[in-house]
């Protein structure tokens, strides 16, 4: 008990200033704390370095910064010249003999015309072109000529316009279309 007495006195009268720092005790030694001794010019000095640690990390991050931003500009401005991503759609229609649209367009030449709208799924910005393909065809006994066009295009769609010279309609046709543009 009387040793843990003395040991506690003795850091107090050291804490207080009551007992003198050792010569040759350096700062920031556990005696120089403890006797109020550390010199305020070595905490000034150790203050000081983390301010400019702390500056300079703030620098370089605002120059990572301003590095980000002149590539973001740079980025957008390429992007900024490239064209206009082009869109295509595509569909089918059937003409079968028996549909209404098919009509006797000139009786002295036998022509009949079967006219369809057909509706995009979604608007292009200027109208697109648009490619016809047959993909099956039942024409029957006769020998029939048949032609396809696709015609009034606009940026919701088109119609499609089929033409033939026979005394009867086409069984079934059956036309591919292909719609691309912006």
């Amino acid at each position: 008990f009387s040793l843990t007495l003395v040991v506690v006195l003795t850091g107090i009268l050291v804490a207080r200033g009551g007992l003198p720092v050792r010569e040759g005790d350096t700062p920031g030694s556990w005696r120089a704390w403890l006797a109020g001794g550390e010199d305020p010019a070595l905490w000034k000095t150790r203050l000081n370095a983390l301010e400019e640690e702390r500056r300079l990390r703030e620098e370089a991050a605002k120059e990572q910064l301003a590095a980000l931003d002149a590539r973001i500009r740079q980025l957008e401005s390429r992007l900024a010249v490239l064209p206009e991503p082009q869109r295509l759609e595509s569909g089918a229609v059937l003409a079968r003999q028996d549909d209404k649209e098919w009509h006797l367009a000139n009786l002295f030449t036998r022509v009949r015309e079967f006219r369809q709208r057909v509706e995009f799924s979604q608007s292009f910005a200027v109208p697109p072109r648009v490619t016809l393909g047959v993909m099956g065809m039942d024409l029957g006994p006769d020998r029939i000529h048949f032609q396809a066009s696709a015609f009034e295009i606009d940026t919701r769609g088109f119609t499609l316009l089929l033409i033939t010279r026979a005394e009867e309609r086409p069984r079934e046709l059956q036309l591919e279309w292909m719609a691309f543009g912006r």
